[in-house]
């Protein structure tokens, strides 16, 4: 396994991650001996990153909603790596990852999430919508096994914004509307029909008034 990555630094990947792509290596020892990965993948002007060690810190993207077709349709995903696999013949028998003879295309390692309905509910927010990842193990509030797939980067719909739910369970997130959303929900909240609200306190507040032998009128 070659990276392509510039700095020297010592990094550390998720152990999943590393059986992942030492698994599919040994699979296609007919057409490479090496498999090289990348932290970089510029897709129709779009960048995306998925690098252990960028600017000093992790720096995984999520891509917008992959869509893994029936029965499961788009879901947000977040990547940890790119491979170049265009090298493989058609119709090869390599199967890895659920692909029963990879089709040669460019690929990242992904982990999946879902969509939190139940929690959507009760948090109500019209910005965030609860998700979470579809993982191996959490064991004392930390995710100790990952599940990671294969996903050919022509599923891509377009990049999201993800925040970690702080204080939720580890594999908790928030899938945040875009800034382009909030434009087009603002203007639709202008062009609402206002329906005033019955003003009970003022009402009451009057009532009193009239009623009342706390104050004589002058």
């Amino acid at each position: 396994m070659i990276s392509n990555t510039r700095t020297k630094d010592v990094i550390k990947v998720e152990q999943e991650y590393i059986n992942l792509v030492a698994n599919l290596q040994n699979k296609i020892q007919d057409w490479s001996k090496t498999l090289t990965i990348y932290s970089v993948h510029n897709r129709h002007g779009v960048i995306f990153r998925a690098s252990p060690n960028y600017l000093g810190k992790i720096w995984r993207d999520w891509v917008v909603l992959i869509d893994w077709a029936e029965p499961l349709g788009k879901l947000p995903s977040k990547i940890y790596v790119f491979l170049d696999l265009r090298f493989l013949p058609d119709g090869n028998n390599v199967d890895h990852s659920g692909y029963k003879g990879i089709e040669p295309a460019i690929y990242a390692i992904v982990e999946y999430a879902k969509y939190d309905k139940e929690i959507h509910e009760d948090f109500a927010s019209e910005l965030f919508m609860p998700i979470r990842t579809h993982v191996g193990e959490i064991r004392q509030r930390r995710v100790t096994k990952l599940r990671l797939y294969l996903a050919d980067v022509e599923a891509f719909v377009n990049p999201i914004t993800v925040v970690p739910d702080i204080g939720g369970p580890p594999n908790a997130y928030f899938h945040c509307k875009s800034r382009e959303k909030w434009k087009e929900d603002f203007i639709n909240w202008l062009h609402r029909d206002y329906e005033p609200e019955h003003d009970t306190d003022d009402e009451n507040s009057d009532g009193e008034n009239e009623d009342s032998d706390d104050f004589d009128m002058i």
